[in-house]
């Protein structure tokens, strides 16, 4: 629906944001891409500088960016649509930690691992804040902040941060052939052999 000017009315965005998930999900990026930017196009038109509905819209376009492996477009959009989730939901909340999650992805890939790290550790803290020490959906942020030690060479801590994404899968009833706990459970192999391997060169000189 159009207004008198012309332009699409806000009314049009629910529509569009269904359309732009469809494409996001047939891994139609581009698609999706002109999409999102046009629902935020309508959203700057029609809503107030500071409206925090915006914030889905820019995640929706950090992400697209992100799958895109377009790293630099993507970050702002997603800091954009932290700083909206924060305003709109307070620090606590699990949409917070979700985008949290994507920013670190980020940072992790542009080997800003302090960055990363701090990122991913926020996202931690919220959903246990939300959820639980023990829910399976923590064991998905322990993983990232594994992953960021992984990469770093900080194996220790690596291993323990695995070890207790392991550990939170298995005592919520997942088997050992289930995806994530695979995914676990090789990085948890990976660490395992790369210590050993360590210590042998250290024990050669």
């Amino acid at each position: 629906m159009k207004n008198k000017s012309g332009r699409k009315s806000i009314s049009c965005v629910e529509t569009l944001n269904n359309i732009g998930n469809i494409y996001s999900m047939m891994g139609k990026n581009d698609e999706a891409l002109n999409i999102f930017n046009e629902v935020l196009e309508i959203q700057n038109a029609s809503l107030p500088h500071d409206d925090t509905s915006r914030a889905d819209t820019h995640h929706n376009i950090g992400v697209i960016y992100y799958f895109k492996n377009d790293l630099e477009p993507a970050l702002p959009h997603l800091q954009k649509a932290l700083h909206l989730k924060k305003e709109q939901y307070g620090n606590n909340h699990l949409d917070v930690a979700d985008t949290l999650e994507k920013i670190g992805a980020i940072y992790s890939n542009q080997k800003m691992f302090d960055d990363a790290l701090s990122v991913f550790q926020e996202e931690l803290r919220i959903t246990i804040a939300v959820l639980g020490e023990d829910h399976p959906d923590v064991a998905p942020a322990y993983h990232n902040v594994g992953e960021v030690h992984k990469r770093s060479g900080n194996f220790p801590l690596a291993l323990a941060t695995y070890l207790r994404s392991y550990k939170i899968y298995r005592d919520a009833g997942f088997q050992d052939e289930h995806p994530s706990v695979l995914t676990v459970c090789q990085k948890i192999k990976y660490i395992r052999s790369m210590m050993i391997s360590s210590n042998k060169v250290r024990h050669e000189f």
